[in-house]
Order: C-alpha cells, then structure tokens, then sequence
C-alpha cells in the first residue's frame, strides 16, 4: 500500500484499490477505475521505492500439499 495526501493506494494480487480518505476512512468505495491516472501515479511511486529495497535475506516460503482423512491442506514450513 501507499499513501499520499488523501489518496490511498492497496495492491492485493490482481486487485487494485484506491481511497480518497478525506471523504472515505472506513476505505468502502474503491475509485480505482474512476481515477486510473492517479492509480498509475501512485504505483509508479511505489514500484519506483519498491525497486530500491534490498532483496529479502532469507529463503523463500516452503509449502506442501497433503490431506488428512480426505480434506486436502496446505502446509507452510
């Protein structure tokens, strides 16, 4: 997420959703497709500072598919 004077910007997998907080704090009516310029100004902003952070010093996440009595789980190492 990313944040600039009222806007607020949430990235989730493929779902992109923009907030004016000024008008919405409780972030119930997503703009996004209202307003795609500020949706693209705001992610360039953060892909930019994304860009500049330091690769994550520990292994990725390990998982495992298995099932008990029947029902499948995921398991996180």
């Amino acid at each position: 997420a990313i944040r600039r004077g009222k806007w607020k910007l949430l990235m989730a997998g493929k779902e992109t959703m923009l907030y004016n907080l000024d008008r919405d704090p409780g972030e119930k009516v997503n703009l996004a497709e209202k307003n795609p310029e500020i949706v693209d100004d705001l992610r360039a902003v953060f892909d930019q500072w994304d860009r500049e952070q330091a690769d994550p010093s520990w292994p990725g996440r390990e998982f495992e598919e298995t099932k008990v009595d029947g029902v499948p789980y995921t398991v996180d190492y």
